[in-house]
């Protein structure tokens, strides 16, 4: 996901005139499709990793004169502060930071906006320990706090993380990095809406971590993300569940748009859109009992395939993988030995390659090597592949196994990596090891 730069003056402009732009086509639409209510949740995004986004606040040294009070006995304080809420009128809170050597940063949010940082509470946090890039163990400290926005006519309680980065004495750029806080918008508003008789559960994300809901007049993203759950699993993947809320988008064949009316986001208004976008299906869902989505290749020695239909009365593998893959040359020996053991009683396997360059260039060669005499798809283009994309395979090696007759999936990748692949067939073929 694409982050934005803290443009406060071209941003405050550019929002002014996307707003105006906005209730202009409003005024002219007539009444909305579709309205929802959406509720505020917190504490929900970190979780989901494709739409969480952070913000990075610069500590100074300089004490503002806004601050009349501090705690006795600091090292070497640095001031900052966080803005959430409407875009022209947020409310704004003071941040000290102090990092004293051999002990646990100390940070404060003056919550009361009254300059006192005496009367505030220090934020308790959550050490977690990773590896740098020298494999080096550092320390970061993360917290949950939740601020009141003020809305105007209301005010909100938003959660944000706040994560203040791993400090190395031994870094001479250690003072300067050490003057940074980071802190991610962990909120979302969440409903429902019913469009054309189909009930679906949609979100608004503030990525921008602004805690101001409506766009901000970016061409190129507005900082919102419009998800909706198109295939109803609980899950809102980045394609074809997620758009840009300030661009039209396709579902079911239907293009619509969204109106924010409310910088706090409770209230979304849907319209038809008069720019046809193509729809962006989301991904397929691979767990056992699914229909496993058809396609039609040609194999690697030219001859077509149409899967699962050339498949029917039969159990295929379904097989993702590459030749350049150190994880797929240690599966590739479970997938001869199941080939071997129960291509006779009508197992098959279709591999799909996502060799590019020389590996798809070697790959006949590769096959020949190591056993693998099922047919195979290699077209050259890697994970762009049409059966690679039509899956949205996130890793290799990935096996599937298929029943050819109702393209149902039998196992997922899971059961069917390393040892687990054959205690699966031999379960479906109710035979022995």
């Amino acid at each position: 996901m694409m982050k934005l730069a803290n443009k406060v003056i071209g941003n405050s402009l550019l929002f002014v005139l996307g707003v105006v732009l906005s209730a202009s086509v409003h005024a002219q639409s007539g009444p909305p499709l579709a309205t929802a209510t959406l509720q505020l949740v917190n504490g929900t995004i970190q979780n989901q990793a494709d739409f969480a986004n952070s913000r990075v606040v610069s500590m100074l040294p300089i004490k503002p004169a806004i601050i009349t009070k501090l705690p006795a006995n600091l090292y070497n304080p640095s001031f900052g502060e966080i803005s959430l809420g409407p875009s022209l009128h947020p409310t704004t809170y003071q941040v000290l930071l102090d990092r004293p050597p051999g002990v646990q940063p100390l940070l404060l949010i003056d919550t009361a906006q009254n300059g006192d940082f005496t009367q505030d509470k220090p934020l308790k946090w959550n050490p977690q320990q990773f590896r740098d890039r020298e494999e080096k163990i550092e320390t970061r400290y993360v917290a949950d706090v939740t601020l009141p926005v003020n809305y105007g006519n209301k005010v909100e309680q938003l959660s944000i993380q706040i994560i203040v980065p791993a400090l190395d004495p031994s870094n001479p750029n250690a003072a300067a990095e050490g003057n940074t806080l980071i802190y991610s918008p962990n909120y979302i508003r969440k409903g429902t809406i019913t469009l054309h008789n189909v009930t679906y559960t949609i979100m608004l994300y503030d990525q921008r971590g602004t805690g101001d809901f409506r766009p901000d007049g970016s061409p190129i993203f507005s900082g919102i993300w419009f998800l909706i759950d198109v295939n109803h699993n609980g899950v809102i993947d980045s394609r074809g569940e997620a758009y840009d809320i300030a661009k039209p988008f396709n579902i079911a064949g239907h293009c619509y748009r969204v109106v924010v009316p409310n910088a706090d986001g409770s209230r979304i208004e849907i319209y038809h859109s008069n720019t046809y976008v193509k729809e962006i299906l989301p991904p397929p869902i691979l767990n056992v009992g699914n229909i496993a989505p058809s396609f039609s290749a040609t194999t690697s020695t030219g001859t077509k395939v149409n899967f699962p239909a050339d498949y029917k009365g039969k159990y295929v593998l379904l097989y993702f993988w590459g030749s350049w893959c150190p994880h797929c040359g240690v599966q590739n020996p479970y997938m001869v030995q199941a080939y071997n053991r129960y291509h006779s009683q009508g197992l098959q396997i279709l591999g799909v390659s996502t060799d590019v360059g020389n590996y798809a260039k070697n790959l006949p060669a590769y096959i020949l090597k190591n056993g693998l005499v099922w047919p195979d798809i290699c077209d050259g283009k890697g994970t762009g592949s049409p059966p690679f994309q039509l899956y949205d395979i996130p890793i290799v090696p990935y096996p599937l196994l298929v029943d050819g007759t109702t393209g149902k999936i039998l196992a997922d990748r899971d059961q069917l990596l390393g040892k687990n692949l054959a205690t699966t067939l031999a379960r479906i073929y109710n035979t022995k090891q």
